[in-house]
C-alpha cells in the first residue's frame, strides 16, 4: 500500500514540474518521506506535542511562497500528522474506534462548512468578482489551516494523553520560556520563536501550577514564581505598549485567579486598579498611542466586515474570500 501510494504521489509531482517551484517540489516530497516515516512511528503519537513544540521554537526553516507568507516546518509536520492519523483511523483494523463528545460535534460541523464555503465562494460570486490562480491557491492555503487547527485540537484530546506526558510537556515549554527570557537579557543562550502570545501561555502554566498544585515543594514553587515574575516584567512594563501582547495574558491570569479564590480575585482586581491609577500617566500615554496609530481603522473594518457578512450570510465568502470583495467593494478605504 504504502509503495503504491508513493508511486502515485511521484507521477503527480513529475506531472507538476512544469508549473510548481523547485522548493515546492522538494518539500512535497520531503512530505511524502515524513508521511513514511510517521507511518513507522506511529506508536508515538503522544509525543506529537512535544515534537511541534520543539520544532516551532528552536526551527527557523520556512519555505518562501514568494508571497508575505511562508510555509514552517511545523505546518509541514502538522499536516503530515493529522493525515497520517486520519488515515490511520479509517483504514485500520488496529486503529481504535472513535466516539465525539457533544461540543467536539460543533468542531467537526465547522471543518466540513470550510470546504462547502470554499467551492461556495467560487460558484455564487459576486458580479464583477474575479479569481485569479495565485488567488486559489491562497484560498486553498486558508481552508487547509482554517481545518487544520481544529482537527488537531480533536486529535490531541483523543490521544488522551497520560499525566507523565502532560507534565513531560508543561515542563519542556516552561524550559523553553527560561531560555526565551535569558535570550533578552545579556545571557543569551540560544535563539528562539517567541513571539505572539508565547508570554501568555508561559505565565499560565506557571502561575497555572502554582496556584493549584497544592502538592509541589515550596523551592519549586520559588523558582516557577521567579520565571513568571521576570515575564510578568517584560509583559507587562517593558512590552507595554504592545496591547495586544499583554491583554489576553492578564485576562488569562485573571480566570485562573477566579477559578482559583474568589476572594484573590477581588484582590487583584484592586491590586490592578491602583497599579493603573498610581501609573495613570503611563497608562493614558499607551492608549493615546494606540488610538493614534489605530485611528478609526478598526471600527472602520468591523463595519466593512459586517456589510458584507450581511451580502453572504449563508457560508461567506470562502476562506480568505474577503480580501478579494474588500478590493473590489471599498477601493480607496483602509479597512485593513
Amino acid at each position: 500500500m504504502v509503495p503504491a501510494g508513493v508511486l502515485m504521489l511521484s507521477g503527480v509531482f513529475g506531472a507538476a514540474t512544469g508549473f510548481l517551484s523547485e522548493k515546492i517540489l522538494i518539500l512535497g516530497l520531503a512530505g511524502i518521506f515524513g508521511l513514511i516515516v510517521l507511518m513507522t512511528i506511529s506508536y508515538w503519537y503522544q509525543f506529537f506535542p512535544h515534537i511541534l513544540l520543539l520544532l516551532a521554537t528552536f526551527s527557523p526553516i520556512a519555505l518562501d511562497t514568494g508571497t508575505e507568507t511562508t510555509i514552517s516546518d511545523g505546518f509541514i509536520l502538522c499536516l503530515a500528522f493529522a493525515g497520517v492519523w486520519v488515515i490511520h483511523h479509517i483504514f485500520s483494523r488496529h486503529a481504535d474506534r472513535i466516539s465525539f463528545e457533544r461540543e467536539e460535534w460543533f468542531l467537526l460541523i465547522f471543518i466540513g462548512i470550510i470546504p462547502v464555503s470554499l467551492v461556495w465562494s467560487w460558484l455564487f460570486r459576486d458580479p464583477g468578482i474575479t479569481y485569479s490562480i495565485s488567488f486559489i491557491i491562497v484560498q486553498l492555503a486558508t481552508a487547509i489551516t482554517m481545518v487544520l487547527l481544529p482537527l488537531l485540537y480533536l486529535i490531541v484530546r483523543k490521544l488522551e494523553l497520560s499525566s507523565l506526558i502532560q507534565k513531560l510537556l508543561i515542563g519542556v515549554f516552561i524550559l523553553i520560556g527560561m531560555l526565551a527570557y535569558l535570550e533578552k537579557t545579556d545571557l543569551k543562550i540560544v535563539t528562539l520563536e517567541d513571539r505572539g502570545l508565547f508570554s501568555m501561555w508561559i505565565l499560565v502554566f506557571v502561575f497555572g501550577i502554582i496556584l493549584f498544585d497544592q502538592k509541589l515543594p515550596a523551592w519549586v514553587k520559588l523558582i516557577l514564581a521567579g520565571i513568571g515574575a521576570g515575564w510578568l516584567y517584560y509583559s507587562f512594563y517593558l512590552s507595554a505598549t504592545w496591547l495586544s501582547g499583554w491583554v489576553p495574558a492578564l485576562v488569562a491570569l485573571g480566570v485562573l485567579v477566579f477559578l482559583r479564590s474568589r476572594l484573590l480575585f477581588l484582590f487583584l482586581v484592586i491590586g490592578i486598579a491602583l497599579i493603573f491609577l498610581i501609573n495613570i500617566g503611563f497608562v493614558v500615554d499607551i492608549l493615546e498611542r494606540e488610538i493614534t496609530e489605530s485611528g478609526i481603522s478598526r471600527p472602520l473594518a468591523w463595519y466593512t466586515n459586517i456589510e458584507l457578512d450581511l451580502r453572504h450570510l449563508l457560508f461567506g465568502t470562502g476562506p480568505a474570500g474577503y480580501k478579494i470583495y474588500y478590493d473590489y467593494y471599498f477601493q480607496g478605504q483602509d479597512v485593513y
